[in-house]
């Protein structure tokens, strides 16, 4: 967990690069650089809007909390992971902050906007309109004699993560307060807790992958309401691995995990709350005490086994052929096995070395919005294999087509977008459906974002035709939702003044295909689409190829965000669905026609205030 991802400059005329060239700033760990990284931060903003901060390899040390704004994206990159390191005993970082939620101090505070002298940075929190916001491919160490410390404040909405980093709490209080959206590749050492959480921003489902905890005084996880949806977790000695605050409900999912010297597994606040749901599928345990107690009622199920594996852990409101009626149930398989490690490996791909990458802008690209690229593009897949597109607006007016090992990389997918021309000739008129970006069998497409207008009836965003090696990860379907203003950071509203249509009147509602079609198989993770423009947010058919889905919201649609025809063998966890007055008050969350060995593991769907129809 600790290998650096991103192992070499990467190049971007838009990003800021925090070093000595640029900053008046050291990396030997010595000089505080606080002031200077807030800097860069805030630099971000004011010259872009939003955007990435670049941090090479070295240690940077920080005495005061660095406040990131919506779209801000920090990311470390040399052959070690760069590393900020808070101070010893640095100011307040010991003392409860009684004016705070938490009452803790946090290093890094994920924030809506740029936070300046004077303001209440509790009502400018992260929150459920703080999109793209990002930490990756660094490490952090919280010093000593910082009793009330927290590496990370996140709570933050759809496509923000964390990811590849190691937190040395130390003497600390946590790794991270208030989870959001989703994270992997995380590993938290010491402090009385790895994370600490409230409900995600705004209840949506959050999902961590690869992870691991260890050595926490009090427990890996303190949570109420949360929701936490785990895959591959490595925890050892801790008293327990998630506790439930007292008078709360928690949903929990956990797959594919080990646990060594755990007293306690589980301790659960309630448990004949309708709302306490517990899934735990294939983990190992290695001397643990006790699977799961409940604190209101004093029950405990204990483990007999001094090494077991739980295939199946299931308590709450259960109806199935067994028990038809829907009623409290625990549903328990175990039995005395010992531990294999085969569960952690991961399903996730790892890029390519930066060195093998093209920078598309040094081979012919502009990105300027307006030049069409497309022949140059074209040209570029045919000769290289891992293209990376530095932030910028790719304008295409073709069908771009990806050979069976193309990889394409980019590393914000709000300010790295391919955007299909309004009234593009292929994509006009009636017909069938038109790939915008098509892929072969093995690709890899990784921070981007695509837009194919409002004005391409037969667009399809993605046609996604991968194999099982195939990998999607933080891509974004742009139109109508989550769109932000070039230069500001501002959003871009999608409504017209009565919230009865699109704010650009030439722009029409389910006027196109789906945003993805997927005939194939491979791991989607961290996808968003949110566009009234097309007819569904993603529709699988038509496949046997295993497929799994990591964290996906699907809202705003006019007639589905999740359609599946004729599938086999797929899992999803982590979705979330959401409907608006305007377009979706007669939208299905999800529809299946002949479909079979599919999982939904930790499902949300949401109707907002604003419609007052039940749907039927």
């Amino acid at each position: 967990m600790k290998t650096s991802f991103y192992t070499g400059k990467i190049e971007d005329e838009s990003a800021i690069y925090f070093d000595a060239d640029h900053f008046n700033i050291s990396s030997d760990g010595i000089v505080d650089v606080s002031d200077e990284l807030q800097k860069a931060v805030n630099m971000v903003v004011e010259e872009y809007g939003y955007g990435i901060v670049f941090v090479p390899e070295g240690k940077y040390l920080l005495s005061k909390t660095i406040y990131i704004p919506k779209a801000v994206r920090i990311i470390g990159y040399g052959e070690k992971r760069p590393e900020f390191i808070l101070k010893d005993n640095a100011l307040n970082f010991n003392i409860s902050k009684e004016d705070d939620k938490g009452h803790f101090r946090y290093l890094f505070w994920f924030v809506d906007r740029v936070v300046t002298e004077g303001t209440n940075v509790n009502a400018n929190d992260a929150n459920p309109g703080t999109f793209y916001s990002a930490m990756s491919n660094v490490n952090i160490n919280l010093g000593r004699e910082n009793d009330y410390a927290v590496a990370f404040r996140t709570h933050y909405a759809q496509h923000a993560f964390l990811a590849h980093i190691t937190i040395n709490v130390n003497s600390g209080m946590a790794g991270i307060y208030d989870v959001g959206n989703e994270m992997e590749d995380i590993e938290i050492v010491g402090g009385n807790y790895g994370i600490i959480t409230t409900k995600c921003s705004p209840g949506w489902p959050f999902v961590m992958v690869d992870t691991k905890f260890e050595n926490q005084k009090k427990a890996a996880i303190f949570t109420r309401e949360a929701g936490l949806t785990i895959v591959r977790t490595d925890v050892k000695n801790v008293p327990q691995f998630v506790e439930v605050q007292d008078g709360f409900f928690e949903k929990l999912y956990i797959e594919d995990s080990i646990f060594k010297n755990v007293d306690k597994l589980l301790n659960i606040a309630l448990e004949n709350n309708s709302l306490t749901s517990i899934y735990v599928k294939n983990c190992y345990l290695e001397k643990c005490n006790v699977i799961v107690s409940y604190k209101d009622t004093e029950n405990t199920i204990d483990n007999k086994y001094d090494c077991a594996h739980i295939n199946e852990y299931i308590h709450g409101i259960t109806a199935s052929d067994e028990y038809p009626e829907k009623q409290i149930k625990d549903i328990l398989y175990i039995g005395e096995k010992q531990i294999d490690y085969n569960v952690l490996y991961t399903d996730l791909k790892t890029l390519p070395e930066v060195k093998q990458w093209i920078n598309v802008k040094k081979n012919g690209l502009i990105g300027d919005g307006v030049t069409d690229d497309t022949k140059v593009l074209k040209e570029l897949i045919e000769k290289y294999t891992y293209l990376y597109f530095p932030q910028g607006e790719y304008l295409l007016t073709d069908t771009i087509k990806l050979k069976d090992d193309t990889v394409i990389i980019g590393l914000n997918p709000v300010s790295t977008k391919f955007i299909l021309k309004d009234n593009a000739e292929r994509f006009t008129g009636y017909g069938k459906g038109i790939a915008f970006i098509e892929s072969g069998k093995s690709n890899i497409l990784f921070g981007i974002g695509i837009e194919t207008g409002g004005k391409n009836p037969r667009a399809i965003g993605l046609k996604w035709n991968g194999d099982i090696d195939s990998y999607i990860n933080d891509v974004k379907m742009f139109g109508g939702h989550g769109n932000l203003v070039k230069g500001t950071g501002a959003f871009e509203m999608p409504y017209n003044s009565t919230r009865t249509a699109d704010s650009n009147p030439e722009r029409m509602w389910d006027y196109q295909y789906p945003s993805i079609v997927v005939n194939g198989g491979g791991v989607i993770k961290d996808v968003w689409s949110a566009s009234p423009y097309v007819t569904a947010g993603i529709t699988i058919e038509n496949t046997d190829t295993p497929g799994k889905i990591y964290c996906m919201s699907l809202e705003h649609h006019c007639r589905h965000e999740l359609l599946m025809n004729n599938v086999k063998n797929w899992t999803i966890y982590g979705i979330q669905t959401e409907e608006e007055v305007a377009e979706g008050e007669f939208a299905r969350p999800i529809e299946l026609h002949n479909c079979e060995d599919i999982t939904f593991a930790m499902t949300y769907h949401f109707r907002t205030i604003f419609v007052n129809k039940p749907y039927d």
